[in-house]
This record gives structure tokens, sequence and C-alpha cells, in this order.
């Protein structure tokens, strides 16, 4: 709850307030729905975490992550998302719309990430970098941006909520081999649903359930992002 409570964005700028101002606030929000989602995922600190919003498919709330490389192949897993995670995606979109909007004719490398975003056709989740006397740029998260943007705000390492997840999980009865499939813990061949597993997209329902009640019990919300209104 503290941890969410750190991150969770100001009140957001109203309608006519200054492109400096939205943008601050874009780097504000992006550091929470990072937060929000690679929790909810168990995904590892990497380069481009959630990847491309193509890997979503928002009507059975199924996300396609790769985020750890192995010598011999890919390995990826898809997980299911809980309701307040989806929800956040859907709020961190109508963000990207109005921000691509605003700044279409006064920040055009800006509108144009908003749009690839949400095209899919670059990373989901950027910043907004604001060099002195420099134009605003878009830049794709990564662990060393991160650790500039949240500063002492995260007083651990950033692969701690992964960790934590895991332990409220087996707090909530998930069984440790549903966890280690979850977070990708398998070896080639002992993939969660994999051919001769007894796994099915049942399992992923059923955690995300218990990780919902994990945000409500914490009270973690979905947050709204910049509206044009």
């Amino acid at each position: 709850h503290n941890l969410f409570a750190l991150l969770s964005p100001t009140q957001a700028p109203n309608g006519s307030s200054t492109l400096d101002d939205i943008l601050v606030y874009h780097n504000q929000y992006i550091s929470y729905v990072w937060l929000l989602l690679i929790f909810v995922t168990g995904h590892r600190d990497v380069t481009a975490p959630m990847g491309l919003i193509s890997d979503y498919n928002p009507h059975n709330r199924t996300w396609w992550i790769s985020d750890k490389e192995i010598r011999h192949g890919l390995a990826a897993r898809t997980v299911v998302l809980p309701l307040t995670a989806a929800r956040q995606v859907e709020l961190y979109k109508e963000h990207l719309r109005a921000l691509a909007k605003r700044t279409r004719f006064v920040a055009p490398k800006i509108c144009n990430r908003c749009g690839s975003a949400l095209s899919g056709s670059d990373n989901l989740l950027f910043a907004i970098m604001t060099p002195i006397g420099e134009e605003a740029t878009p830049t794709d998260l990564c662990p060393s941006l991160l650790q500039s943007m949240l500063g002492d705000k995260i007083p651990w390492a950033r692969n701690w909520p992964r960790h934590h997840l895991r332990s409220e999980l087996i707090r909530e009865g998930v069984s440790p081999e549903q966890i280690d499939g979850w977070m990708g813990h398998e070896e080639i061949g002992e993939e969660a649903l994999g051919r001769h597993s007894a796994f099915s997209l049942r399992f992923l329902e059923h955690i995300a359930d218990k990780i919902e009640n994990i945000l409500n019990a914490h009270k973690i919300e979905a947050r709204s992002g910049w509206q044009t209104r």
C-alpha cells in the first residue's frame, strides 16, 4: 500500500495547463502505471517492460510477456491481468489519446509516439525527457532511466515487487508450481501451458483473481491520466 502511495501521481493538470506541466505529470503517471503492471505480472526489471500493446488481448485480458532471454531460445509466458490492471491499461490508453491531441502541433515527436504506442508499433510504456534547451523526446523505459526517475521513492531493488507478489500468492494458497508458471520460472520443456502440462488457462484466471484480492486488500486502484477536458 505504501509503495503505491509513494508513486501515486499528483492531481492531473487541467485542460488549460502548460505543456511542461503536462509532460511532468506524464512521467509521474507512467511510474505508477509501470509499477502496477509489473507487479501484477511478476515482470522482471528489464528494458521496455510490458512490450507492445499488441501483446495484450483485452477480450480475455491475456498478456504475452517475454522478459527472460535464454541461450537455447525464447522464454515467454502468458498471464491474465486482474480486473484493476485491465482497467489501468484502458485509462492509460485514454491518457495517450489526450496527450496526442494536445501535442499534435506543438510537440510532434510526442504525438507520434503516443500514436505508435497505441497502434502497437512501438513499446507501450515510455517517459518523456526534456533536456534544457532541447526538444522534449519520448524514451523507452529501462532500468537506468527508472532509477533516475524514481530516485529514492523505491528504497528496494526494482525487482522487489516480483518477489513480494510470490510471497503474497503463497499466503493466498496458490501452489508453488502455479506461481512458477505465472512468473516464467519453468525450464525448457516444462512450460506451464506446454503440451504435457496439466495446467490450463483457468489456472491463470485463478491467479489473476487472487492478485485482484491482494490489490483490493491494499486499496491499490487504477488511476486516470491527463484529459483535455
